[in-house]
């Protein structure tokens, strides 16, 4: 089946087509359903958007801003690569931008934008942490929620674009973080932990923990990344 399902008419005139481009070609390239590599033909794209080709130009454009598409001069667009340095570079960054937006918050932590896993409700710890495994993809959407909410607390714009970019860059190697989490680290306890940090305004509890986490994490970015391309390998092709 294409992973780029055809505009509809219906589809169309709900929303803006160039929105509704751009957000299938970024959902396609955050999940990497194109191989590292893969020339992104603006006619073969057009033909199975069933659109023009400016609102599929002007969609690459703007996700070669964000870092998901890279341009080859004369060439054109082509999916990113995947590589171990650059995961560790934007695990470290958003790591130093949490613990500065935690010690210079303006405003509190927005616990009511929250959509908290049903699993957190658990009594279990591991049934809890087993359904957030077996969920990865909306595990690490949780988890980059949290991110997100951190970087609000802020108050500079700035610092949430920043983190809400990488989190689109990161979002692929972080469900085969939550996959690949060991027996021994219990997801739901990490969560439940960081989020009564952050409801009570304890952001020195907070910090610790995200460092925590992050040192763990950084420890398992080898293996969730080499899962990752190795998964994509095998299953991203979507033959164009």
């Amino acid at each position: 089946m294409n992973p780029i399902e055809p505009l509809s008419r219906k589809g169309g005139l709900s929303q803006s087509r160039r929105d509704v481009v751009y957000a299938r070609l970024k959902d396609d390239l955050i999940h990497y359903r194109f191989r590292p590599g893969d020339h992104l033909s603006i006619s073969r794209l057009c033909a199975s958007l069933r659109v023009s080709n400016t609102p599929v130009r002007e969609a690459l454009v703007r996700l070669h801003a964000e870092r998901l598409v890279r341009v080859q001069p004369t060439r054109g667009f082509y999916a990113r690569d995947l590589h171990l340095e650059e995961m560790q570079e934007l695990h470290d960054l958003t790591h130093t931008i949490l613990l500065r937006c935690l010690a210079t918050s303006t405003r509190p932590f927005a616990a009511d934008q929250l959509l908290r896993p049903a699993a957190l409700g658990f009594q279990s710890a591991a049934r809890a942490t087993h359904v957030l495994q077996a969920k990865p993809d909306d595990t690490a959407t949780f988890i980059e929620s949290l991110l997100r909410g951190i970087a609000q607390m802020s108050g500079s714009t700035v610092l949430f674009d920043i983190i809400d970019n990488i989190c689109d860059r990161t979002h692929f190697v972080r469900t085969w973080e939550v996959r690949e989490s060991t027996r021994d680290y219990v997801l739901s306890e990490q969560f439940l932990a960081l989020l009564d940090c952050l409801e009570r305004g304890d952001g020195h509890g907070a910090a610790a923990i995200v460092t925590s986490c992050f040192h763990r994490q950084k420890d398992d970015l080898p293996n969730a990344v080499a899962k990752a391309i190795a998964w994509i390998f095998m299953h991203g092709s979507n033959g164009r």
